[in-house]
């Protein structure tokens, strides 16, 4: 699974094989980052827009990342930094969403 955020800013790809998801950044076309934390064997990605003016209005989107066991793991965008606002990698939920 492959999804462009609509900003163009990041692209996010499953790589079944290795359980883990890559963050390709839309104006270098490198990757930034990998994650892999509930993870498992990810085939499919899908991204909300950035959420200014609605939801929680922090600014960030989401990815939502459906594994072959069933389960939806979600990322959230960052930056985590200092003064960041977002988590930059998938969210620890206490369960993973069962599909």
């Amino acid at each position: 699974g492959i999804a462009w955020d609509g900003a163009n800013e990041d692209i996010l790809v499953c790589n079944e094989n290795s359980n883990s998801l890559s963050i390709i950044s839309g104006n270098t076309l490198q990757v930034r980052k990998t994650v892999g934390s509930q993870l498992n064997e990810p085939f499919a990605v899908a991204i909300t827009p950035r959420q200014r003016g609605f939801g929680f209005a922090r600014d960030v989107y989401f990815g939502y990342i459906l594994n072959r066991n069933g389960t939806v793991a979600v990322f959230e965008s960052g930056p985590n930094s200092v003064n960041g606002w977002g988590y930059d990698d998938v969210l620890p939920l206490d369960g993973l969403w069962a599909v």
